[in-house]
């Protein structure tokens, strides 16, 4: 609910990237799920920058220490909706 949109008092989230070098990096498998459960993993590249409303807490892949963002519950922060609606 209120959210997406690039417009004053919306909450949007937007990535900032290169559109000449964006792609997938070398895949690596991490062993740090419960359990030690193994993940596939990969560091994007050409992402410049990313904003959770409007804080930036991405830049040229580094963590910025920001922590702009919320947990959404549904139908608390959400609008739900039927199949075919």
């Amino acid at each position: 609910k209120g959210r997406g949109r690039i417009q004053s008092g919306a909450c949007a989230d937007l990535v900032l990237f290169d559109e000449t070098i964006i792609g997938p990096g070398v895949v690596e498998t991490r062993w740090d799920l419960p359990a030690g459960a193994p993940r596939l993993y990969s560091e994007p590249t050409g992402v410049q920058s990313v904003f959770v409303n409007g804080a930036e807490i991405v830049r040229h892949n580094e963590l910025t220490g920001e922590r702009a963002g919320t947990v959404l519950r549904s139908g608390v922060h959400t609008t739900t909706v039927t199949a075919g609606t």
